[in-house]
């Protein structure tokens, strides 16, 4: 099943009710503008990313420990120079080999996810395909997998929710900026319980969720960014021409096919549509239109950086699908 569920909140309860059931979760976290952007670009460039909660203070420590470069606000690397959370920083900057980038949405997201158990992917318009067909890739194995056992794993889980925790309440860690238990984040885990309520003895499958992350408002609340919707649409797009070629066509939840039908909307117009929108306005205004010019780069980028170790490693998907699988 390809979900998508917008920002923090949704997809954490989403991944803590999955994990409860004993569902492989992979999660494609896109924030175009503009942590996965530089993201990508930092795998084109052989720099590792390690993603950091947004204004930790312990974010210079752990940049030493790691023998990392700590980037800098963006204004503050504009006037000094030095790396920031600015795609065009990135790809001119000399002598980095490991770059914590914290982030208010994808990178915080990330780290979060990450904690649940979830593999997680980075995905921008830059690397949309790349992401998209490793994600084929890993769902052919796993289904050639399931289909030579007659058994399921005794470490998968059951289709029902696990004892010791109820799956209707959201943990009490959950997010920091949105409201834990709010209507919303508790909708998602309703509907993966109705679906596994619906395979009921079954073996629970994978669970593909993909994160549009959005912007925060002031107040802490989530801002939906369409660029994000627009990159989460083109993930899908190609894991699904990809699987119609070659495995059948993924289930795909009608969040994900609105998102899908978004980037097909966009089209050719893609360029010009994210310089259009609210945050590319908004960047263009604070003098970083490179930023913007680089995060449409359509397709430029061969790589689907996965969350390893806490760190975002440069491997084309063809290299994942050697080692990995959902």
């Amino acid at each position: 099943m390809v979900r998508v569920e917008w920002g923090q909140s949704g997809a954490l309860s989403l991944c803590r009710y999955a994990a409860e059931l004993g569902c492989a979760v992979t999660a494609v976290v896109v924030d175009v503008l503009s942590f996965t952007t530089c993201v990508s670009v930092a795998a084109d460039t052989g720099i590792t990313v390690l993603p950091y909660r947004w204004r930790d203070e312990g974010a210079e420590t752990f940049a030493h420990a790691q023998d990392a470069t700590l980037a800098r606000a963006r204004r503050v690397a504009v006037v000094e120079g030095g790396v920031s959370l600015s795609p065009g920083s990135i790809r001119a900057a000399e002598g980095v080999r490991r770059l914590v980038l914290p982030s208010p949405n994808g990178s915080t997201i990330s780290t979060l996810l990450a904690e649940t158990g979830a593999r997680v992917v980075a995905a921008s318009l830059r690397n949309r395909a790349a992401v998209g067909r490793w994600l084929a890739d890993q769902l052919t194995v796993t289904e050639s997998i399931a289909a030579g056992s007659s058994e399921p794993s005794e470490t998968a889980g059951s289709s029902e929710p696990s004892e010791t925790a109820e799956p209707s309440e959201p943990s009490e860690t959950a997010g920091t900026a949105e409201t834990a238990g709010s209507s919303e984040s508790s909708e998602p885990a309703q509907s993966l319980r109705a679906a596994g309520d619906a395979r009921a003895g079954d073996h629970p499958g994978p669970v593909l969720l993909v994160v549009p992350a959005g912007e925060r408002w002031p107040d802490g609340s989530l801002r939906p960014a369409i660029e994000d919707l627009w990159g989460a649409g083109g993930v899908i797009a190609e894991l699904a021409d990809t699987l119609g070629h070659h495995a059948g066509p993924p289930l795909v939840s009608p969040e994900a096919q609105a998102a899908l039908a978004a980037y097909r909307d966009v089209g050719d117009r893609l360029t010009e549509a994210l310089a259009e929108c609210s945050s590319g306005r908004e960047l263009i205004a604070q003098g970083y239109a490179d930023d913007v010019s680089i995060a449409a780069e359509l397709d430029a980028s061969s790589q689907a950086p996965i969350l390893t170790a806490g760190a975002f490693l440069p491997q084309t998907h063809r290299e994942l699908g050697m080692s990995h699988r959902l």
